[in-house]
């Protein structure tokens, strides 16, 4: 069974520009996380290192409520990984589902997701393109008040949509 450091990969979502993301458990946390890993064998330029660290340090910074803060980031023996809090709903999962909300709540769905990537632009090396795949939401719960929109959440960093950036390789 593969860790990386110090997370079990329980299922694979995805892979981008040789980036996986997998929802994994914490042991240490005894938790869910959300893992995104760059495999060690796939090495990065020094700019991209540099770059990483860089935005390791201000994912940390980040406060807002409408982006998934970073556990813990580095780059290590086992390769370059970030741990994030869990959200695997995604917007391009949801999107059927959102395209057929009342018009308020479809504004306010936008509304969040452009204030948090504008908060996360606010720092330099946050600086990337976001697809439906990065953007996590949760629908209101059942129950809820009639025309409550969602929650929408942007992680604080994507390491495979960071990666691909930074290779010029976004159209992978």
């Amino acid at each position: 069974s593969c860790e990386i450091h110090g997370t079990r990969p329980l299922e694979s979502l995805r892979e981008e520009s040789g980036v996986f993301v997998f929802r994994a458990h914490q042991a240490a946390m005894d938790r869910q996380v959300r893992c995104d890993w760059l495999h060690h064998s796939r090495e990065a330029s020094e700019r991209l290192a540099e770059s990483l660290e860089q935005a390791f340090e201000e994912s940390q910074k980040l406060s807002d409520s409408g982006i998934l803060p970073v556990i813990q980031a580095g780059m290590g023996d086992d390769g370059t990984f970030v741990l994030l809090r869990p959200l695997f709903t995604t917007l391009a999962e949801r999107i059927e589902e959102v395209l057929h909300l009342p018009l308020a709540s479809r504004i306010e769905v936008f509304r969040q997701l452009v204030d948090a990537a504008l908060e996360r632009a606010t720092w330099e090396a946050l600086r990337f393109p976001v697809s439906l795949v990065q953007v996590g939401i949760e629908m209101p719960a059942a129950g809820a008040v009639a025309g409550e929109p969602p929650q929408v959440f942007l992680q604080a960093l994507d390491l495979g949509a960071f990666v691909a950036a930074g290779l010029g390789d976004l159209a992978h």
